[in-house]
């Protein structure tokens, strides 16, 4: 690829329904630049990597070498192993209890060192090629693995206080559970409406036994202060909030109009160890 070496850090984060880019200046832990692009609904997603690729052309600050690449991957199937009991040769095994592999795909496994466990997941094969043809040396992590571990690291420092968070994007939104600075729970699911969305939330806290209304809260992705969605969920929990930025880095004046909640996994990729 055209392009000088150079120090910067690329942070990628892939899904199928678009993705996103974050280049970091570790020497003045400053980010410079964040990109962002979505699909229309129902592109196919043997589509996904060639736009993907030409995405990446259009922007120079994209091509060439950095000094490391990251790439945050999410897949509904995430299975969370506890390290005692896991055990490599056994990967395929506790996969399939959350489903089969598709076709097309292959198995990864992240460590969650905070959380003492492995998380496993299915990753495309066609973007796996693709993203190394574009950058040979990255690393992949799923993007449960990152707001997992970044959540309980927050917890354990005295940073955040929360009883739960939801990652709400367009279409899926990612829930955890937490008592004190353990997790205790950790899901996500689809929906279309926003009452879809209500009902696992509501179904998952009646399975603990939990009653909102002595819980915080803390919210992160796509949703605002001003939106009826906010409105609604703050009626229920004792206090209600939003996931703010890593205080470790510095913002470009490029972040000035970007929300502090949103792009969470995308600006912590790098504190994912």
């Amino acid at each position: 690829m055209p392009g000088s070496e150079r120090n910067e850090i690329l942070s990628i984060e892939l899904s199928l329904d678009g993705f996103s880019f974050a280049i970091l200046d570790p020497r003045h832990f400053r980010y410079l630049m964040l990109e962002s692009y979505q699909y229309e609904p129902g592109i196919p997603a043997a589509d996904f990597p060639g736009h993907l690729e030409r995405f990446i052309s259009d922007y120079p600050l994209l091509l060439g070498s950095f000094e490391r690449i990251s790439v945050a991957w999410f897949q509904p199937q995430f299975t969370l192993v506890p390290a005692d009991l896991f055990l490599h040769s056994g990967r395929d095994s506790y996969h399939h209890f959350t489903g089969d592999i598709p076709q097309g795909y292959e198995l990864k496994t992240d460590k969650l060192n905070n959380l003492g466990a492995y998380g496993l997941y299915p990753f495309p094969e066609m973007i796996r090629k693709r993203i190394e043809f574009l950058y040979p040396s990255h690393r992949v992590r799923h993007t449960a693995t990152v707001l997992i571990e970044n959540l309980l690291s927050a917890l354990r420092l005295g940073e955040d206080k929360t009883d739960l968070v939801l990652y709400i994007h367009k279409g899926h939104f990612e829930f955890l559970l937490f008592e004190g600075d353990r997790l205790v729970f950790y899901n996500s699911f689809a929906y279309k409406a926003f009452d879809d969305l209500l009902y696992f939330l509501f179904f998952v806290l009646e399975q603990f036994q939990l009653d909102p209304h002595k819980l915080e809260a803390l919210l992160a992705g796509e949703i605002s202060l001003d939106a009826k969605e906010y409105d609604y969920l703050a009626q229920y929990f004792k206090k209600t909030g939003f996931v703010g930025r890593s205080d470790v880095y510095k913002y470009g004046p490029e972040f000035d109009d970007i929300p502090h909640h949103t792009f969470f996994n995308l600006l912590h990729l790098n504190t994912c160890g």
